[in-house]
């Protein structure tokens, strides 16, 4: 009996792999390229800072977008600043002030560094005319003295 039941049971696992099946398929792989030409942007130069020394946390606003005018606000221990906080980028078609481009991004943030180690946050916006402001740079508590720099990207599309 015991001999009945092995070969039964070498006989079913041969019928089951005889019939086993293997399915396969092709897949398409695809990639679409677009080439970028450039925007010609500004800098943005947020010019000189002059801070308290020992300072706190403290921040630039540029605001000339709300406000109508190109005005630099400063809280916490800025004492000054000389520069104008915007760039300005070729969005618009000559003087007829057309929009070239169908939509416009900003990259929200980047960090200036200073290339020794030292660095402070700047938050991004642009006013959908051509001016990519530095809405909000961020100085830390006891920032080092020195020249401190950063990119971004801007992207724009034309359908």
């Amino acid at each position: 009996m015991r001999k009945y039941f092995l070969l039964s049971a070498v006989a079913l696992m041969a019928a089951t792999s005889a019939n086993a099946t293997t399915d396969y398929a092709e897949v398409t792989a695809k990639a679409t390229i677009e080439v970028a030409n450039t925007v010609s942007c500004t800098d943005l130069d947020f010019g000189t800072i002059v801070v308290k020394s020992g300072n706190k946390d403290s921040s630039v606003i540029a605001d000339g977008y709300l406000y109508g005018n190109d005005s630099l606000r400063f809280t916490g221990d800025i004492l000054s600043v000389s520069g104008k906080g915007y760039s300005e980028c070729n969005f618009i078609e000559g003087s007829a002030y057309v929009m070239v481009y169908d939509s416009v991004t900003v990259q929200q943030s980047t960090i200036l560094n200073d290339g020794k180690g030292n660095s402070m946050s700047l938050t991004l916006g642009d006013d959908g005319s051509g001016r990519v402001y530095g809405t909000l740079l961020t100085v830390p508590a006891e920032v080092v003295a020195g020249e401190y720099t950063g990119t971004f990207s801007v992207t724009a599309i034309k359908q």
